[in-house]
């Protein structure tokens, strides 16, 4: 397997407190990440960009799809265990959000992947391009204000139990 999220999950985090920076990065560091920017070394930073690179994979290769979706759904559940060990939980009244951050983090991998290459594939000016723009930027600002309200104590996230 590619990716090194159990062993970078399983480590304790210091959890830092609700809304402090840093805690749950804003949707541009994930896409400067899945675009190949090193510079967040944030362990949501580093599973996007290898979400980014088994999405990229799975265009390269559509014979491995079924391998590279356990990598997928591995990593989304690897994501979903750092969320539950390190982002503080509202305990009353939040709004509980339909799934876990994995999916969300993972999506966001796909629409940029998608963007990109239809950027690259067809005129700028295409619908099917602007389309895939558009996608991207409904996630984008889907994924920023779900963090925010998760901070704020507004949305909360399923927890996902750590399985022995």
């Amino acid at each position: 397997m590619t990716i090194h999220d159990a062993q970078q999950f399983r480590q304790p985090q210091i959890a830092m407190a609700a809304g402090e920076p840093g805690l749950l990065p804003s949707a541009d560091e994930l896409l400067g990440a899945i675009q190949d920017d090193r510079s967040s070394n944030h362990p949501l930073a580093v599973s996007a960009s290898h979400a980014g690179s088994l999405h990229r994979r799975r265009i390269d290769d559509p014979t491995r799809t079924a391998e590279i979706d356990t990598h997928r759904s591995t990593l989304m559940r690897a994501i979903d265990l750092w969320v539950s060990r390190n982002v503080p939980t509202a305990h009353t009244g939040p709004t509980m959000h339909t799934e876990g951050l994995g999916p969300v983090v993972d999506r966001l991998a796909e629409r940029l992947v998608q963007a990109e290459q239809a950027t690259r594939a067809l005129p700028e000016h295409d619908t099917r391009a602007r389309r895939a723009r558009n996608r991207l930027d409904e996630i984008r600002v889907g994924y920023d204000v779900l963090i925010a309200e998760v901070l704020e104590g507004k949305r909360q996230l399923p927890r996902t139990a750590a399985r022995q």
